[in-house]
């Protein structure tokens, strides 16, 4: 007679086979995640995978009017512990007095036995049921800021934009392009083109000429 220990196992048991996985979209809070072609959240959503398919989870995260992104994650780790588990506590006897794995079977058919890798970027674990995957969305193209017509006091002459650096440096003229974070480039009044990176600005400013 074949007697079992039953037909669950200690993974299957303890955290299932599939785990919950929140999805948090960073610096995109109105960015719509789309999971198996379904949408399910804006900027933050919880979906179930399973647990043999997370070196295969994916999703999309589009914002209006922006490029869709598609984030991959393709690692998973075996879940040693739970395998453990399954060989001392769900193990069958045979007549013959041979152990037959069944938990192990069970774990392994079911896919029990396998978990989000948290070393891979983005991935931190909660709890054995829960993991947060954290991504950064960069599907809006970057946006020049166009420089604003400014009303010109004649009586005091012109104004000119005033660039002052961390290195000391002040360059005065006229900033005709700038993109935030990046860089601006500044005609200085003596015709001189510079591009500077926004990290050397300290700071801006306005500065009307001498009166003519």
């Amino acid at each position: 007679m074949l007697i079992l220990a039953g037909f669950t196992s200690c993974a299957t048991i303890i955290g299932g086979n599939k785990y919950r996985a929140n999805i948090s979209v960073i610096g995109a809070s109105d960015a719509k995640i789309i999971y198996e072609g379904v949408p399910v959240g804006v900027g933050y959503a919880t979906v179930s995978v399973k647990r043999r398919n997370a070196n295969r989870f994916s999703f999309i995260v589009k914002q209006r009017d922006c490029e869709e992104k598609v984030y991959y994650f393709n690692s998973r780790r075996f879940r040693t512990a739970a395998f453990i588990g399954s060989i001392l506590g769900w193990t069958g006897i045979l007549p013959n007095g041979l152990l037959l794995p069944w938990g192990a079977a069970v774990d392994l058919i079911s896919g029990s036995l396998w978990k989000p890798d948290e070393f891979e970027r983005g991935v931190s674990k909660i709890d054995y049921r829960t993991y947060n995957y954290r991504v950064e969305y960069e599907g809006c193209p970057v946006e020049v800021e166009e420089k604003q017509p400014q009303p010109i006091n004649i009586s005091a002459g012109p104004a000119y934009d005033v660039v002052k650096l961390f290195d000391g440096r002040i360059l005065k003229g006229e900033i005709f392009e700038k993109v935030p974070n990046q860089y601006l480039k500044i005609k200085t009044l003596d015709n001189n083109i510079h591009t500077l990176p926004m990290d050397n600005v300290l700071e801006i400013s306005k500065e009307a000429a001498a009166p003519r």
